[in-house]
């Protein structure tokens, strides 16, 4: 993603090679690791998050990867499919803080949000085209769907849109760090005390209820209202 530059500009979403997108078209090896575990789960669900783990880390080793990209995508997946925790930063092109979960995790991400004042929380158990942050939890929820509640939620996934890519400075990285660090310290990754819950911003809505609008003519485009506004 790096490397991705034109004319001197970073663009970093796509492989120029292949116009491969980065962070979709992740390894979904939610079917075979529900066979994979076909009558192999007992009532115990800690020895149960276990043999998943191992399930999972099997899965994706074996996933193919005939490009590049592919390889450079199972190689991430392989890095963080057995994780707790895993927090995908990106950033939009014009945005405030916001999040995008799967609805199983909504209101278990909710000191998330909090911690990271979050202006919008979108969730979606398929986005559509696999992203990272998904293929990483969706595994848990379709073997939830499978086995019941001998499979708990064991992976907070979310992908974290850090406001705009305009929105770059010591302020804003120190304030996001922060934030992310009282986080895990709430959650006991991270010792220490991380204080009380900010009061939440907002409360989580569905993804589908965004919408793209489509400019009626070409032209200059000047916003009314700034990124993060509520408005009617």
């Amino acid at each position: 993603g790096l490397a991705q530059r034109f004319l001197d500009l970073h663009q970093g979403r796509y492989d120029y090679g292949s116009g491969a997108n980065f962070n979709r078209e992740f390894a979904d090896v939610a079917a075979e690791v529900v066979e994979r575990l076909k009558d192999r789960l007992s009532p115990d669900p800690v020895a149960n998050v276990a043999l998943i783990r191992t399930a999972l880390t099997e899965a994706v080793a074996v996933a193919p990867a005939v490009s590049d990209v592919a390889w450079l995508r199972r190689t991430l997946l392989a890095q963080a499919i057995d994780a707790d925790i895993v927090l995908d930063l990106h950033c939009d092109s014009e945005a405030g803080m916001y999040l995008f979960l799967g609805e199983q995790l909504w209101p278990v991400a909710a000191d998330l949000a909090a911690d990271l004042q979050a202006e919008a929380v979108l969730l979606a158990n398929e986005s559509g085209g696999v992203p990272f942050d998904e293929a990483c939890s969706m595994p848990w929820w379709r073997l939830r769907e499978a086995y019941g509640d001998a499979v708990p939620a064991a992976c907070l996934s979310a992908t974290v849109e850090l406001r705009g890519a305009a929105d770059v400075g010591g302020a804003w990285a120190g304030q996001d760090a922060k934030a992310i660090f009282r986080f895990l310290q709430r959650r006991g990754v991270v010792a220490g005390d991380p204080g009380p819950l900010p009061t939440p911003l907002c409360d989580a809505t569905p993804l589908t209820g965004a919408e793209m609008i489509r400019a009626p003519v070409a032209g200059v485009v000047d916003y009314r209202a700034a990124p993060g506004s509520h408005v009617k």
